[in-house]
């Protein structure tokens, strides 16, 4: 028997028919994964800032109440918040505060990016967030392996 707790992992995914497809995926792979789902980067803000996690995977393209969030890239945004980059409307270079002044408990958390667009242009921003980057549509075994290689490499 397995005494090692279940992986927690943050899923901030809005689009709930992509959520269920994936998720009943990796639960058949990954029983002692543990899924926490939000479909925005305000509530997962929250959930960073008061729970500990061993991952989260986000979609690059979120709902969110900040206003001045770089268009197609609030999940960026979110990922910037916990690295603590700072992140900047791109038209004032105001910088743009998370929505509380909370911490999150693990600023090193793996993050995963879903996106369906191309990733080359996604690159540099994956690399400043020390982040892995999968297509919507890759093999869910190998969206799978990613995941469990980012947490093997927080250990």
């Amino acid at each position: 028997m397995n005494d090692d707790p279940k992986k927690q992992i943050l899923f901030v995914e809005d689009n709930y028919d992509l959520l269920r497809s994936v998720v009943h995926c990796i639960r058949r792979g990954h029983p002692d994964w543990e899924w926490h789902l939000v479909p925005d980067i305000d509530e997962a803000w929250q959930r960073v800032c008061t729970d500990n996690f061993d991952c989260l995977v986000l979609d690059v393209m979120l709902p969110t109440s900040c206003v001045d969030a770089p268009l197609n890239e609030e999940g960026i945004v979110l990922g910037k918040w916990i690295r603590n980059i700072p992140v900047r409307i791109r038209d004032t270079n105001d910088l743009i505060p998370p929505p509380n002044d909370e911490t999150p408990t693990n600023r090193r958390i793996p993050i995963l990016i879903l996106t369906s667009r191309d990733i080359r242009p996604l690159e540099d921003l994956a690399k400043q967030l020390d982040a892995s980057i999968s297509q919507r549509d890759e093999d869910p075994d190998e969206t799978l392996d990613k995941l469990a290689k980012l947490m093997k490499r927080r250990r």
